[in-house]
């Protein structure tokens, strides 16, 4: 009767540490995709943070031309705004881990949406000697979540001038009857196969 006691007792210490062993790894894995939130809500941020700082500075220093200025004003307004939303959006962690964010789709103009991509990064490009350019048919229509669509193409776009020094960079969009295409290419040191 003891040994069927201390076998029961072996198999629930047993069970306890499978447990314990099972909630530290649900631990470790949670803790992993904080950082890796964190490092994700850091890197969105810096975009539009670098473009108002670039923008201000270059009102401030007066090295913007006074025709510009409206253009700039209305720019850092946009970009404060889309940080505002991704400040919103990223407070819920629980609402992005489970991947419950609800997209705003709608239908916006793809060269208006490229044009403004190009002046958001036109002075990181120009930090490391790169050209920006725009190639897309004037009425292009994109359907997509604008936030989502923007955080995207900003981020492949940054990668292209992060990894391209004195180049180009072109952002092209063609449309047929199903689809927008938009395509980044630069020449750039390319990306590895993997």
């Amino acid at each position: 009767n003891n040994f069927d006691e201390i076998g029961a007792l072996a198999i629930d210490f047993n069970k306890m540490t499978q447990t314990l062993e099972t909630s530290q790894e649900e631990i470790e894995r949670q803790e992993k995709r904080r950082r890796q939130f964190i490092a994700d809500v850091s890197h969105e941020m810096r975009t539009p943070l670098t473009t108002i700082s670039g923008l201000t500075e270059g009102l401030v220093n007066d090295i913007i031309p006074k025709s510009e200025t409206d253009r700039c004003i209305a720019l850092i307004d946009t970009e404060a705004r889309r940080l505002t939303k991704l400040v919103n959006e990223n407070l819920d962690y629980e609402k992005i881990r489970s991947n419950k964010i609800k997209l705003q789709k709608t239908r916006f103009n793809g060269k208006e949406f490229l044009e403004l991509i190009k002046e958001q990064l036109d002075y990181v490009a120009s930090e490391k000697g790169n050209t920006i350019t725009v190639a897309i048919d004037k009425d292009m229509a994109i359907y997509a979540d604008y936030d989502r669509f923007t955080q995207v193409f900003i981020n492949i776009v940054k990668n292209s001038v992060q990894f391209t020094e004195n180049g180009q960079i072109t952002l092209t969009g063609t449309q047929d009857y199903k689809e927008s295409v938009l395509t980044i290419t630069d020449t750039g040191i390319g990306m590895n196969t993997e």
